[in-house]
């Protein structure tokens, strides 16, 4: 998903959701971004790797394949489907991620509402895209984060604590009621499902809080530093 850089009513930019959470966790924006930083982007500036691209799509791994395919199967949207930036194995390892997904969404039957929605908090002055709405059978509105890790880590629950309430701010109905999580490995392309209890969403949301005040305590204090 792209980056956006969003502006709130007054016309000022705002921090991201994951803007906020990288500068207050180490390794918060995942693994692939500090390698592309240590590693591709390097390479690309020094002139030592004219394939960057498709390195970067090797480093990225089966995960990022299978998300751009169920991305494809849920929107419709074109993706990159250059089937030669990948290897047999990591194409193989994504399909099969992928299948897992449409066993899950099948056995679920979610319905997929909205996707990539870019929204802006005016009460608490921060920006941010989410994935997936979906809506269940029994009317239940949930929220589907994607993520291509090895494992879950507790930045993707502030994250999706963050986009949830972003979404109930600027919705008048369709409150969310299920927070869920689908996790596309990045060297296998396993598929893992987690569903995030409210109570917990609740208490990243405090989390997610503190963090924005230190970035505003920090931002006060670069003024010192210079």
């Amino acid at each position: 998903m792209a980056h956006v850089r969003s502006k709130n009513a007054a016309g000022d930019y705002v921090l991201s959701v994951t803007g906020i959470i990288s500068s207050c966790m180490p390794g918060g924006m995942g693994g692939l971004g500090h390698w592309y930083y240590h590693n591709g982007f390097r390479d690309q500036k020094l002139g030592l790797d004219p394939n960057h691209n498709r390195t970067l799509k090797e480093a990225a791994g089966s995960g990022t394949c299978a998300h751009g395919m169920v991305e494809y199967h849920t929107t419709g949207k074109p993706w990159d489907t250059d089937r030669e930036l990948y290897s047999d194995e990591c194409w193989d390892a994504a399909t099969l991620g992928f299948q897992g997904f449409l066993e899950w969404f099948s056995a679920t039957k979610i319905e997929i509402q909205e996707t990539e929605v870019t929204m802006v908090s005016e009460a608490h002055q921060y920006s941010g895209t989410l994935d997936a709405i979906g809506s269940m059978p029994d009317g239940k509105v949930v929220l589907i984060d994607y993520k291509t890790s090895k494992s879950f880590r507790t930045s993707a629950i502030y994250q999706v604590a963050a986009y949830g309430t972003l979404w109930d701010e600027t919705h008048d109905t369709n409150f969310i009621d299920l927070y869920y999580m689908l996790r596309f490995g990045k060297e296998y392309g396993e598929f893992a499902f987690h569903s995030i209890p409210v109570k917990v969403i609740h208490r990243a949301w405090e989390g997610f809080k503190a963090m924005q005040q230190l970035n505003a305590i920090d931002k006060e204090l670069k003024k010192v530093t210079g």
